[in-house]
């Protein structure tokens, strides 16, 4: 088409000085039809021009759609990055769906298990077992226990599970002896001794929390006096 219209511009051309040789001829014989030559090269001149701008605006129409056609190859092929890209999002997101969701199943599992387990019961340390010729006033007495007879009550509660009356314990019964939260010092008592009693810790290697409770008054833990009244923290 281009091509065309370029071949019609030649041609134009080539009439327009073809007319103007006529005219030149023409006013030699006719000096009076000098105006409508004039006229004519005007009216040439001006679809001259038209045709210009006509070859112009389809050139730019071309290369409009040849952008236009780039641009919708490239957008194209992005949306099929992305279409890619989002059918590995939803792949990922499955698969992490189904590892918690196995994931749960196995900590359920885990909890049926544990559940069907017996529970537990640990033993408390403040034990003391029953020995010949003992009753829960002497027991009391003991220097490991309260050292005061007149405190058998408080184990008497603790235990009414197993003792029924107060005047009848039995060799071998495993009393709980309630923990005491302090302690007066006896003459030759150390921390060591005094973490072991059963209404301590019954466990001598726990005086140093007797030792750290009781800094106040203690530098030395190896230095503790008769008399002293000490913290027994529990818990």
């Amino acid at each position: 088409m281009l091509k065309k219209m370029a071949r019609g511009i030649v041609i134009s051309t080539a009439a327009l000085f073809l007319m103007a040789g006529m005219t030149a001829a023409q006013q030699a014989a006719s000096p009076a039809s000098s105006e409508d030559v004039l006229e004519e090269l005007e009216k040439l001149q001006l679809e001259l021009a038209e045709i210009k701008v006509m070859l112009e605006s389809r050139k730019i129409a071309t290369l409009v759609r040849e952008d236009a056609a780039k641009f919708k190859e490239e957008v194209l092929v992005k949306l099929g990055l992305w279409r890619g890209r989002l059918a590995r999002g939803m792949m990922m997101a499955i698969e992490a769906k189904e590892e918690t969701r196995a994931l749960l199943e196995r900590v359920k599992e885990l909890e049926r298990e544990l559940a069907k387990k017996p529970e537990v019961k640990l033993v408390p340390k403040n034990v003391y077992r029953v020995e010949k010729g003992d009753n829960l006033w002497r027991i009391s007495s003991y220097q490991n226990i309260y050292n005061d007879p007149s405190q058998w009550p408080k184990i008497y509660q603790a235990n009414r599970d197993k003792i029924k009356d107060p005047d009848l314990i039995y060799i071998g019964q495993r009393l709980f002896i309630p923990p005491k939260t302090q302690h007066r010092v006896l003459e030759g008592e150390n921390l060591f001794e005094i973490a072991n009693y059963e209404s301590i810790y019954n466990e001598p290697w726990e005086w140093r929390k007797i030792f750290q409770a009781n800094r106040d008054k203690i530098r030395n833990p190896n230095l503790i006096y008769p008399g002293q009244l000490l913290v027994i923290p529990q818990g």
